[in-house]
């Protein structure tokens, strides 16, 4: 996202999908993870995509057995 290196991936402890972006191009640093969605258990599966110039994560959510789509709040 904007130049800088990004990813999509599911906190282990929590069961939850998150989002994290590198301060700077070359990703050696890094911003606080933020949590896309906190309802349901995800364990895999997480994909990030840019839709509208903000991260887009789609994910499977095993407690309800759904396909999900979360865009984390950046504030």
């Amino acid at each position: 996202m904007n130049g800088n290196p990004a990813i999509s991936y599911f906190d282990i402890t929590n069961y939850y999908p998150k989002y994290v972006r590198a301060s700077d191009a070359n990703g050696s640093n890094w911003a606080t993870a933020v949590t896309a969605n906190s309802a349901g258990n995800v364990r895999d599966f997480c994909s990030l995509a840019v839709v509208n110039g903000k991260p887009a994560i789609g994910y499977y959510d095993y407690t309800n057995e759904d396909l999900k789509f979360a865009c984390p709040r950046l504030d």
